[in-house]
């Protein structure tokens, strides 16, 4: 009799036979399989606005302040930055790598026009917090 699951992987025309043994390759591996090329990753980030500002808070741990870039240009915010492996001396085997290594750029879009030259960019404890104050703001007498 024909297994169900048999029938989902033939129609795409992978037998599952093949899968399994491909699952097999990866799980007796010594070292995880390598991407063919290198990404970007993008660190999270948090948007939030008062009644005068807007605030980006961007989580980058294990990054030098030297390794961080910002600008701006209509109303698109770019951070970039290096977060440097200083494990991977080519001497060691991982069994599991879940932390990014490498370059990175995050694009945020602002929800309102800011005074960029006020920028108030602050990093503590792993996290880069810009303060972008709003263009339009006026302060009430």
């Amino acid at each position: 009799m024909k297994n169900p699951k048999d029938d989902l992987f033939d129609e795409f025309g992978v037998k599952s036979f093949e899968i399994n043994r491909i699952v097999s390759q990866i799980l007796r591996a010594k070292t995880p399989p390598r991407m063919s090329c290198q990404l970007k990753w993008a660190p999270p980030v948090d948007v939030y606005e008062t009644s005068t500002e807007i605030v980006i808070n961007l989580e980058v741990p294990g990054i030098k302040v030297k390794e961080l870039e910002v600008g701006w240009r209509d109303n698109i915010l770019c951070i970039r930055g290096r977060r440097r492996d200083s494990h991977n001396s080519g001497k060691v085997n991982y069994y599991q790598m879940e932390i990014h290594y490498g370059d990175f750029e995050k694009l945020v879009i602002l929800p309102a026009s800011v005074a960029g030259a006020k920028c108030k960019p602050f990093y503590q404890d792993g996290f880069l917090q810009i303060v972008l104050p709003k263009a339009d703001h006026k302060k009430i007498r």
